[in-house]
């Protein structure tokens, strides 16, 4: 109703990954709260698998969705980045 996300999450099979988010929807009262909340739903392909890690961090850290607790706590967002020394060598640097 708000528009706010309360989930964002990957898959390789989309279909599959929201059936199984409600085919046990009736087990636990939290489980029907959620399934009877859904509005809508919204999918962004990526490139692969580790461009579907970074978009799915991304989106919960700009979204905040209610559902994505482990992801929105930690603050701190860090990758690698390959430094060039030249000669066909690289550096593997942590970037924050």
């Amino acid at each position: 109703e708000n528009r706010l996300p309360i989930y964002v999450g990957k898959s390789n099979t989309l279909r599959q990954r929201v059936l199984s988010h409600f085919s046990a929807d009736h087990a636990l009262a939290k489980e029907m709260n959620i399934s009877q909340q859904v509005r809508d739903i919204e999918w962004i392909e990526c490139a692969g698998e580790i461009d579907a890690l970074i978009t799915e961090a991304r989106l919960i850290k700009e979204k905040q969705p209610t559902l994505n607790r482990q992801l929105r706590r930690n603050s701190e967002f860090c990758s690698w980045r390959l430094s060039d020394l030249g000669s066909g060598l690289l550096q593997p640097q942590l970037v924050y």
